[in-house]
């Protein structure tokens, strides 16, 4: 067979900090590090991985962007491993629907579908503080059925029930 009859793809090569970022994220994700638990310092990271501070920094800074540590600058910063929490999920999807240009009617025909199958698991599994808090984002918009603005706001509120929690924590 001649040389020029094989068929070669374009091979897609990951960069250096891609990889890292992959591997600190499984291990994270994995639940092997604990919120709060520090990572190793760049230059630590950079020997262990063989990888340049550079692209340790760089793959830090995609975690970072990610929410999946939190990096402190000085003598006693460095990074440290952070849960997930559902603030940066929603985030991350409302990037990708707009990045996507995914239609408000194709999200809303989602939701129809998934909501009544997620409110029955809620409803399973809720306890007396979700009831609590539902009770309160539910008087929150009967309240405010003349403000739309305050209306808007308590329908978020009763669908993300995190947020309202995270607002009346403070």
């Amino acid at each position: 067979m001649a040389a020029s009859a094989i068929t070669v793809k374009r091979l897609v090569v990951p960069k250096a900090p891609d990889v890292l970022a992959e591997h600190l994220r499984e291990t994270i994700l994995r639940g092997e590090l604990a919120e709060g638990s520090p990572l190793p310092t760049e230059r630590e990271l950079g020997e262990r991985s063989g990888l340049s501070r550079a692209s340790v920094r760089e793959a830090l800074r995609i975690l970072e962007s990610e929410g999946l540590i939190q990096t402190r600058p000085g003598r006693n910063g460095g990074a440290s491993v952070k849960q997930p929490t559902a603030q940066s999920i929603a985030r991350s999807v409302g990037l990708y629907v707009r990045g996507q240009r995914i239609r408000l009617r194709s999200l809303l025909e989602t939701r129809e579908v998934i909501e009544p199958a997620m409110a029955r698991l809620a409803a399973a599994n809720r306890t007396d503080d979700d009831l609590a808090h539902l009770a309160a984002a539910q008087a929150r918009l009967k309240a405010s059925m003349k403000d739309r603005i305050a209306y808007l706001e308590a329908n978020v509120d009763w669908h993300m029930p995190w947020r309202m929690r995270a607002t009346t924590s403070r």
